[in-house]
């Protein structure tokens, strides 16, 4: 009887995990910033979003799902490509590291309404996302 369970065609070491997720990243990078003028995206889309806040012209259903879902989830995420960068890039690991602290101060400042200080917390996010990304494409 044939299995059910899919059969693994590699086992790449881990090195080559990071080498074949570099590329990909680096490839979406560069869709994005073709794709200039279609929409919103990186660091633009975070300062777009720190001038919407602070002019508090959100709705609170969307404020209710930065705080409660985007923000966290994002720092997680970002805590997660640190923890991937880390054995082979450092200066991304940290980045990713700051971007993870700036989406939880984020999120407490969006939930004690502080928004000058959201602001500036989503613009030194926006600056780590340049960064980041100028890093990766060099890389």
């Amino acid at each position: 009887m044939p299995s059910r369970c899919r059969t693994r065609v590699a086992e790449p070491s881990p090195y080559e995990i990071y080498l074949a997720t570099n590329e990909a990243i680096k490839h979406f990078l560069s869709l994005e910033q073709k794709s200039e003028g279609s929409g919103l995206t990186g660091s633009k889309a975070i300062e777009k979003l720190a001038q919407l806040l602070l002019e508090v012209k959100l709705p609170p259903v969307q404020k209710g799902n930065l705080a409660y879902f985007s923000f966290p989830l994002s720092a997680r995420r970002c805590n997660d490509y640190a923890r991937f960068f880390e054995p082979y890039d450092a200066d991304r690991s940290k980045i990713k590291y700051e971007q993870a602290k700036c989406f939880g101060k984020s999120q407490m400042y969006l939930m004690k309404q502080r928004w000058d200080q959201l602001y500036e917390t989503l613009c030194d996010l926006a600056d780590l996302e340049e960064e980041f990304q100028i890093k990766t494409i060099h890389s």
